[in-house]
């Protein structure tokens, strides 16, 4: 009885080493994994971050660009509605020349809209989707810096599993 006391007391001191030693491995390894996935969350964040501001550059240079498209079409609109006006201005038909003037308002202000809206919707596309294989690939090159993180700690507790089990055997042996 008191060998077999004594034996138990050696393997519970044995088994409580151990568990602390998993036990911290454990910590350890999530600990590594968590500070690893908060760098690629940060590098991410950096990512959409520069997105954010690219889309606020891009939209006033959109903006720009539409106003100075819509300005011309205009223009151009106006012109020709305008030698149409004075043509049946000229020849008395002022109810066609009201209708000239509407006409040319109309197709004036809906091509304005359309065009910058078309503009606005590629070009949004376009940058959304080069952010977006950006973040792909971070986040790629995160799930592989998992996977050798996760790899390495499988090997730590396999070489742990190893130790303790020589170590129990040391024990039964004496």
């Amino acid at each position: 009885d008191g060998l077999d006391q004594v034996f138990d007391d050696q393997k519970n001191a044995s088994d409580e080493k151990w568990q602390k030693r998993t036990d911290a491995l454990e910590a350890s390894q999530e600990k590594a994994s968590k500070a690893l996935e908060n760098r690629y969350d940060k590098r991410i964040a950096k990512v959409k971050e520069a997105q954010k501001v690219d889309d606020a550059v891009f939209k006033t240079r959109e903006k720009m660009f539409a106003a100075e498209e819509k300005r011309m079409q205009r223009l151009a609109t106006l012109f020709s509605g305008g030698i149409d006006y004075n043509a049946a201005i000229d020849s008395g038909q002022l109810d066609e020349a009201a209708k000239i003037m509407s006409d040319m308002q109309s197709q004036s202000a809906q091509w304005g809209i359309d065009d910058q809206r078309s503009a606005m919707d590629d070009a949004a596309t376009k940058r959304k989707d080069g952010r977006d294989v950006q973040i792909d690939k971070i986040g790629g090159q995160k799930d592989k810096a998992l996977d050798k993180l996760k790899d390495r700690q499988k090997a730590q507790d396999a070489a742990l599993a190893k130790d303790k089990k020589r170590d129990q055997e040391a024990l039964q042996s004496n």
